[in-house]
């Protein structure tokens, strides 16, 4: 789960969305929603890929960055 962290920033916008993608849907996992530390890099990532360039990156970063909302409300 952790390598989805590095390739959020790699140079091919896929790859980017995919990583965004793929960290929002583990922040939802309860085993690692308790790991307020990855869900705090998670959503640093993903706010890096909200700023992205490629529409398609922005878009899953900002359904990423729901489910990151959605995590934090459950860990009240």
């Amino acid at each position: 789960m952790t390598m989805m962290l590095g390739i959020a920033s790699d140079p091919d916008p896929l790859v980017r969305g995919s990583a965004a993608r793929a960290l929002g849907v583990f922040v939802l996992f309860t085993s690692v929603r308790d790991d307020l530390t990855f869900v705090a890099d998670a959503a640093n990532a993903i706010i890096t890929c909200m700023e992205d360039e490629n529409l398609g990156v922005r878009v899953k970063a900002a359904w990423a960055m729901a489910n990151v909302t959605d995590a934090l409300v459950l860990n009240l």
